[in-house]
């Protein structure tokens, strides 16, 4: 039994043995499969390609890829892994990457220094490797993996430092808007390439038009370098984007035009200033046509402080209109002709009234002019007292104050019956409003029953009085007022011409009180008056 046991246990141990040795030779075999991808029949012992290329450390994410990779423009480097396709009698997949200095090793040919190459020249010289090797086979060369490096951003950024990006990158990738500095160059960033050459980066024009220039591709170890804004042009009036602009490299007055967004379609092109600085202190200034700088026919590069003024067409392609709301058949806006159009043409425009409008108090609302907005006077009479201001002072005060509302109320009824002076020119942005008729008038004040009475035609004033319920003890009876409906006018009630109309507002106010003592002053003041009088009649006749 015991010799059974050992024999039992060797062979398992012996299983186990066969196992792992089996298991070694399949992940050999396979390990070595991955890296011989030289041709059959071939005679060449050295290694032909590398495993996936492991990534640089780097700082900072790597921004996404803005575009598909234009060959003719993408330059290779290390860490570039391109992949060789071949297909046909024989299958075969390749991948080659870019050593740390700069060359590949092609299977077959040896390595080949292919850094600094463009990825279209690159493809060609390996195909034409492997077609040395292969016959009636389709091959192709396409980019597997771009490299990944680090660049240096320096100088007015809010966080200087190495930044990591990929082999595609231009300047305008790793520079976000947000990065830069209050006072930083956006036209005239600095790049310096570790061959020592140097070019610069216009990233205002590339976000404001798009235009990328010729030196925006970023190379490993490249040292980015923000200066501060220093100089200045500026473009004003009918352009797109009126305002001052950053002086770049090798600016011409249509480069200024371009940044500005070009001249709006109110521009009037044939007419324009430009303007410059001939010393610190003496300014000249030229007249020029948009035409001709869009031509070159007058494109000057620019100096610090140069301005471009575009003038606009006046009341270009401007609508003038006006506003019919309320009681009419079609209430909306209409255009109008400016000097010619009266409330009467709106009002027939708007298909006329609707039953029940109120004609005889068609109510014009004008916008009140810019000049009357900001008044000094007025501002300064507003904050004195009545008892402060002189008497021109207040006639002047009570003109202003009613020029604020620039509110008309029109009697169509007149303009029917041919008052063509009553007819307004209407104004852009007017407003004409149409009410319904009013059926009743209102009383308020010093009345036992404020409230709205019912309209009774013909009924004078002292009618709603009375039907108000009467005045109260402290009523004024000689300064009841009334508010006309169709003029808007207050006056003394026994002074009204004619009848209350539908709509009017009649206003009782209260007495004044006055003490014993105040009417005892008057009394004694009103007698020495009269009896200095008499005495001075009867010395006179002496």
């Amino acid at each position: 039994m015991k010799r059974n046991a050992i024999t039992l246990a060797t062979a398992a141990t012996a299983a186990l043995a066969v196992g792992i040795t089996v298991a070694l030779a399949v992940s050999a075999t396979a390990a070595f499969a991955q890296f011989d991808s030289r041709p059959r029949g071939s005679n060449d012992s050295s290694p032909t390609a590398t495993s996936a290329p492991i990534a640089p450390i780097v700082m900072g994410p790597i921004p996404a890829q803005s575009a598909a990779v234009n060959p003719d423009e993408y330059r290779l480097g290390p860490g570039d892994v391109l992949v060789v396709l071949i297909w046909g009698p024989i299958s075969r997949t390749l991948s080659l990457e870019v050593n740390p200095e700069g060359r590949l090793f092609i299977p077959g040919a040896g390595s080949s220094l292919v850094a600094g190459l463009t990825l279209r020249e690159a493809e060609n010289r390996v195909e034409a490797e492997m077609r040395r090797q292969y016959r009636n086979v389709s091959i192709e060369v396409r980019l597997q993996q771009m490299r990944t490096y680090v660049v240096y951003l320096t100088g007015e950024v809010k966080h200087p430092g190495p930044y990591s990006t990929h082999g595609a990158s231009r300047v305008f990738d790793v520079l976000p808007d947000s990065l830069f500095l209050p006072l930083a160059s956006h036209r005239n960033l600095r790049i310096r390439h570790p061959d020592g050459r140097e070019s610069v980066c216009d990233f205002e024009r590339f976000r404001l038009t798009g235009w990328t220039g010729e030196d925006a591709w970023l190379q490993n170890g490249d040292v980015i370098t923000i200066p501060r804004r220093t100089t200045n042009v500026g473009a004003w009036g009918g352009v797109a984007r009126a305002d001052l602009f950053e002086l770049g490299p090798r600016d011409s007055l249509s480069t200024l035009l371009e940044l500005a967004g070009g001249p709006l379609p109110a521009a009037e092109r044939s007419h324009a200033l430009f303007t410059r600085w001939r010393s610190q202190t003496e300014r000249e200034s030229i007249a020029v046509s948009l035409d001709d700088i869009a031509s070159g026919a007058f494109n000057p590069l620019l100096h610090d402080g140069d301005n471009l003024y575009v003038y606009l067409i006046p009341e270009y392609r401007e609508t003038k209109q006006v506003s019919v709301t309320g009681y009419v058949q079609r209430a909306g806006d209409y255009p109008i002709e400016l000097g010619h159009t009266r409330l009467s043409d709106a009002i027939r425009a708007a298909g006329g009234f609707r039953e029940g409008a109120d004609q005889s108090a068609v109510l014009l609302i004008r916008t009140r002019p810019e000049g009357m907005r900001n008044d000094p006077e007025f501002e300064r009479l507003s904050r004195l007292p009545r008892e402060q201001m002189t008497a021109s002072e207040y006639e002047s005060f009570r003109t202003r104050l009613a020029a604020l509302s620039p509110n008309y109320r029109v009697d169509w009824r007149k303009i029917e019956a041919g008052a063509q002076a009553l007819d307004p020119v209407l104004v852009n942005g007017d407003v004409i409003r149409v009410e319904r008729t009013p059926n009743s008038v209102r009383v308020d004040g010093q009345v036992r029953r404020p409230g709205v009475i019912t309209f009774r035609s013909g009924a004078p004033y002292r009618y709603y009085i009375e039907q108000a319920g009467g005045l109260t003890n402290r009523a004024a009876r000689t300064q009841i007022r009334v508010t006309r409906s169709v003029t808007g006018q207050t006056m003394l009630a026994h002074n009204a011409d004619g009848a209350i109309e539908p709509g009017d507002f009649l206003w009782v106010p209260e007495r004044p009180d006055v003490s014993t003592w105040a009417q005892l002053r008057d009394v004694v003041a009103v007698a020495a008056q009269v009896a200095t009088i008499i005495i001075a009649a009867r010395a006179a006749s002496r």
